[in-house]
């Protein structure tokens, strides 16, 4: 049995995304396990977020449950962006 949200183009790419993150991060040096952790777990929350938010049942209710799949990944990956270290003015 499937489940509506399997089939949405959306979630089948961040599936992918997170796959290709958690395949990546395993090549991140020793001690930085707490970084993989987190990167981890963001990509990993986008589809889930997607899996929820497809049972909701009101346009209005539906955007406010991807909200999160949006805002939970902007924060690491906007750190992982930039360079480590001060920024420089």
């Amino acid at each position: 049995m499937t489940f509506a949200f399997e089939k949405l183009l959306v979630y089948q790419k961040s599936v992918d995304f997170a796959d290709q993150v958690c395949s990546a991060t395993e090549q991140f040096q020793r001690g930085y396990g707490f970084l993989v952790d987190q990167i981890n777990r963001v990509a990993l929350s986008i589809s889930a977020n997607i899996a929820e938010g497809n049972g909701r049942f009101t346009k209005s209710l539906w955007s406010k449950a991807m909200f999160p799949a949006k805002t939970s990944s902007e924060g690491p990956i906007k750190g992982l962006c930039r360079p480590f270290g001060p920024e420089k003015q």
